[in-house]
């Protein structure tokens, strides 16, 4: 999905894991003294996109946000006289057909191993897995066991290097984060789980399990 946002005579088309700001890599580049480098930073969420505050502040009316959704109409001021302005959305087509529910959708166990993490029902008829970089974001949700902000989670999956810049570490951990939830919503919904099991908001990441929910870690 990418959303249309109009300044000064000008539209841009932006997505998911782009920057607004002066910095010349930005998708939406604005020379203004007031703009930070990185002013803001485009998030995937369900449903929809998220400009959140980065290095620079956000204004919906006279209202400071840490972040706003885009949708058509809504008009962010990054600084004064430079106001974004939402247009219309793009690429908000139905979804392609999913696979049919699992009979294990309302009951989950999880088993943590070095390979990733490995889905099954309560009787471990079915059995499904999550590896890789989204394994590894999965289990270390399931470690943590409670929301979390982001910064503490992306230091887990993400370390940064003992002479890495914190703030470029923060901008490019920001963004592989938010792409990666994005991406671990999409392979669980892909493997038939279809409750909203990663929750993101106010700035803080968790997994929504439920009491019949089962966690083993054996690696």
């Amino acid at each position: 999905m990418r959303v249309e946002v109009h300044l000064g005579g000008q539209t841009w088309s932006i997505g998911g894991g782009e920057l607004v700001g002066r910095a010349a890599t930005a998708a939406v580049q604005i020379a203004h003294d007031h703009v930070s480098e990185a002013h803001a930073f485009v998030s995937p969420r369900e449903g929809g996109l998220v400009l959140q505050a980065l290095r620079g502040p956000l204004f919906v009316g006279d209202a400071q946000v840490a972040e706003v959704v885009l949708e058509p109409g809504v008009v962010v001021r990054l600084a004064p006289g430079v106001e974004l302005r939402v247009g219309a959305i793009e690429g908000d087509e139905p979804e392609a057909p999913v696979a049919p529910t699992v009979p294990w959708a309302e009951s989950l166990a999880f088993r943590v191993t070095l390979e990733g993490v490995e889905l099954s029902g309560p009787d471990g008829d079915v059995r499904v897995w999550v590896k890789g970089r989204l394994g590894l974001l999965l289990a270390e949700l399931l470690r943590l066991d409670e929301p979390v902000s982001w910064a503490r989670l992306a230091r887990r999956v993400w370390p940064r290097e003992k002479d890495e810049d914190p703030e470029l570490w923060k901008m490019r951990a920001r963004k592989r984060l938010d792409m990666s939830l994005a991406r671990l919503r999409d392979r669980l919904k892909e493997l038939g789980v279809r409750r909203p099991l990663v929750q993101v908001g106010g700035g803080q990441v968790g997994l929504s399990l439920r009491q019949s929910d089962r966690v083993a870690f054996e690696d």
